[in-house]
């Protein structure tokens, strides 16, 4: 329903209210408000409630040993995120129940449970017996997850569909955290084309030893589809907020949006920062996820594992050549088949 008839509707409801609370700008507010909602839902797929409830296997479906996947003390999020979604489609092609062991990932801090905390749970809620141990960098995962095509059960694609694939069959928010992640995005309102860029600093520098990327790559690449589209909307995932009142002075004519307002970060350091309160922190991570997946264009960079997420994350429909790897600068190579 349009907006037009939305607001008939609301001056009929008003005629009806009849000296009641109730008043026609109220219902304009609220009429607006559910097309927001409704406009966020259709163009941000990860705001759309989950169609299949994600697969929860509760008990051994033959006498072969359970995988137990452990989640590592140094891997971050989406470094664990891809280890689960690697895992979980290696213990499909072996028809192996599964659980997850978080006892030692940093990432839940003093909670009890990070994936839980977050996600809709997977595998059996409890520990199976006999088991086998499956770290989700183990070299059977890796060396499965990293094959051109993929196999499993009668299905078989290559790489990229199958994780885009898996991942839409297993990993979903809980609603409560889908709820404020997409009232985030709600609030930023971006037009209905932009394109996304990441930028990773924090301990992707300071720990593993890699360069920075400078931002001028960013601006150059950005600036380089001037010339074939009329977006100026650009979105920006980063662990470290410092960086935004640089790429606005470098480029006045193109419009930032961030999600700075919900944590003020300035650059992740896993092992420092689980000390802290991390609701805010993920919370501001998981919607600059539904954002960079959904923009037209992203620009990423492909030593940060933030990088391979998004590619699973965006729509099954679309072309890989819509994803760019800033280190690749200044030939922006796509990041195919990963």
């Amino acid at each position: 329903m349009n907006l037009h008839w939305r607001l008939l509707l609301a001056g009929w409801a008003l005629l009806a209210c009849q000296g009641a609370t109730c008043t026609l700008e109220d219902d304009v507010a609220m009429l607006q408000m559910q097309t927001k909602e409704e406009e966020v839902t259709h163009r941000f797929e990860w705001c759309k409630e989950a169609e299949v409830v994600p697969y929860v296997q509760r008990s051994p479906s033959q006498e072969s040993p359970a995988f137990r996947i452990q989640l590592l003390p140094g891997s971050g999020a989406c470094s664990s995120l891809l280890g689960v979604l690697a895992s979980v489609m290696y213990a499909q092609k072996r028809e192996r129940a599964y659980f997850l062991d978080e006892s030692e990932t940093r990432l839940k801090g003093s909670h009890p449970s990070w994936y839980l905390r977050y996600f809709q749970p997977i595998g059996s809620s409890e520990p199976l017996s006999p088991f086998e141990d499956m770290p989700i960098s183990s070299k059977e995962v890796r060396k499965f997850a990293g094959m051109p095509q993929l196999t499993i059960g009668s299905e078989t694609m290559w790489r990229v569909n199958m994780k885009r694939t898996f991942l839409r069959r297993y990993w979903q928010f809980l609603p409560s955290v889908r709820q404020e992640v997409c009232g985030n995005v709600r609030q930023l309102g971006l037009p209905q084309r932009f394109f996304s860029i990441m930028v990773r600093r924090g301990d992707k520098i300071t720990v593993e030893n890699r360069s920075a990327v400078p931002l001028e790559h960013y601006i150059d690449t950005l600036q380089s589809f001037q010339g074939i589209s009329d977006i100026r909307d650009v979105f920006v995932g980063t662990d470290d907020c410092s960086v935004l009142e640089e790429l606005r002075g470098m480029a006045p004519s193109l419009t930032f949006h961030d999600f700075c307002y919900i944590q003020n970060a300035h650059g992740w350091d896993l092992k420092k920062d689980v000390t802290h309160d991390l609701d805010s922190h993920f919370l501001k991570f998981f919607a600059e996820l539904t954002v960079m997946s959904a923009s037209d264009i992203f620009i990423g960079d492909r030593a940060s594992n933030v990088f391979n997420w998004v590619l699973y994350m965006r729509r099954s429909d679309s072309r890989n050549a819509t994803v760019f790897n800033v280190r690749d600068y200044p030939y922006g190579s796509v990041g195919l088949g990963i």
